[in-house]
C-alpha cells in the first residue's frame, strides 16, 4: 500500500487538493516574511533575513531586469528560492536577446508560474516549497504573488512567509489610510530587514 502511495506523480488528499503543494505551502509559512507594498507610483518591498554571528547575510531581494526595474523575493526554501531566481534571469536574458525588448512585469510573473506549475505534475519532481513576490515597472507598477501551486496574482500590497495571514488582513483594512507605512514600520522593527524602494526609471 505504501508503495502505491509513493509512485503516482500526483497524490491528492480527501479534499481534492494535491498533498505535494500543501506540504509545498507549510515552508513557505515557517519562512521569513516579505512585504510590498505600492503607493504613489512607487512599490516598496521589504525582506526579513536572519543574520547570525557567523553566517554571512544573504540579500533576500534581487534585481532580475534593469530596464523596467523588476525586482523578486522568495520567501521559504532557500534552495529553491535560487533556483526561481536564476531561471527568472536566465528566461529575461533570453527573452531580451531573441526579441531585443525587456520582458514585462506579467511576463516573468506568468513564466515563473507556469515553471513551478510544471513541477507539480512529473514523475520524480517535487513542488517548489517558495513563493515569490515579483515588483516593477512596464507601463505601471505591478506587485505579483506566484504560489507553489503556479498560480499568480496582482496585488496592490501583499505579504507572504510567516505572519503573513495576520499581515495581509493589516494590508487589507489599512492600505487606504496614510500610515499605512508607519504600521508597517513599526511591525519591521522588530527583526531585521532589507528594504528596496522601486521606482520607475526612464531611459
Amino acid at each position: 500500500m505504501t508503495t502505491f502511495y509513493s509512485n503516482p506523480d500526483t497524490l491528492f488528499t480527501e479534499d481534492g487538493e494535491l498533498s505535494q503543494v500543501a506540504y509545498a505551502r507549510e515552508a513557505v509559512t515557517t519562512a521569513e516574511t516579505v512585504i510590498a507594498v505600492l503607493e504613489n507610483d512607487q512599490i516598496s518591498l521589504w525582506a526579513e533575513r536572519k543574520e547570525l554571528p557567523l553566517l554571512r547575510p544573504q540579500n533576500r531581494i534581487t534585481q532580475i531586469d534593469d530596464k523596467h526595474n523588476i525586482f523578486i523575493a522568495c520567501a521559504g526554501l532557500p534552495a529553491d528560492a535560487r533556483v526561481i531566481v536564476d531561471r527568472a534571469r536566465q528566461h529575461c536574458q533570453s527573452h531580451k536577446l531573441n526579441t531585443d525588448e525587456s520582458l514585462t512585469v506579467e511576463g516573468i510573473a506568468r513564466f515563473l508560474a507556469q515553471y513551478k506549475q510544471s513541477y507539480t505534475q512529473q514523475n520524480g519532481f517535487r513542488p517548489f516549497g517558495v513563493s515569490s513576490l515579483v515588483c516593477g515597472y512596464d507601463d505601471k507598477p505591478h506587485i505579483y504573488e506566484i504560489d507553489p501551486s503556479g498560480d499568480y496574482w496582482e496585488f496592490k500590497a501583499r505579504a507572504i512567509g510567516r505572519f503573513s495571514d495576520k499581515l495581509n488582513d493589516v494590508l487589507d483594512k489599512n492600505y487606504s489610510n496614510t500610515d499605512i507605512f508607519t504600521k508597517i514600520e513599526q511591525y519591521c522593527k522588530r527583526f531585521i530587514w532589507e528594504k528596496k524602494e522601486i521606482v520607475l526609471t526612464l531611459d
